[in-house]
């Protein structure tokens, strides 16, 4: 009697899959900080909300569409390069730091945890569709 294995994926391999797509997600959302240098949500408050939650959307979609087994490290890692990126643009932007530099641990960390609840909504809803 033949048995069906899944194919194992080296841990190596894995991670590097939750990185690259993690940077990747990480870097689209860029787009938040952008809408405001470029004055789009100035005087709309809704616009940084509507941006956050449409971003989760598609971090969400993007690693349950393509099969992330992984969803939560994946997007702890997304959370954690735009909060990075996030620091590097305003550096640029604005010519130095809009926070005190002790809050940067604070703003990565922060996007971090953005990142693993956008995780646990994929993970919750890849468990669902497979059942």
């Amino acid at each position: 009697m033949s048995q069906l294995r899944a194919k194992r994926v080296p841990n190596a391999v894995r991670s590097t899959r939750n990185w690259q797509l993690g940077s990747l997600l990480g870097g689209f959302a860029l787009v938040m900080p952008l809408l405001s240098v470029f004055g789009v949500s100035d005087g709309r408050p809704w616009v940084p909300v509507l941006t956050m939650v449409v971003i989760t959307i598609l971090w969400i979609g993007v690693v349950v569409l393509v099969g992330d087994r992984r969803p939560i490290p994946t997007l702890a890692i997304a959370g954690g390069t735009y909060g990075v990126l996030a620091i590097g643009v305003s550096i640029v932007l604005q010519g130095g730091l809009s926070a005190p530099v002790f809050a940067i641990p604070a703003i990565i960390l922060t996007n971090a945890v953005w990142g693993v609840l956008a995780g646990i909504a994929a993970a919750g809803i890849d468990r669902s569709r497979a059942d």
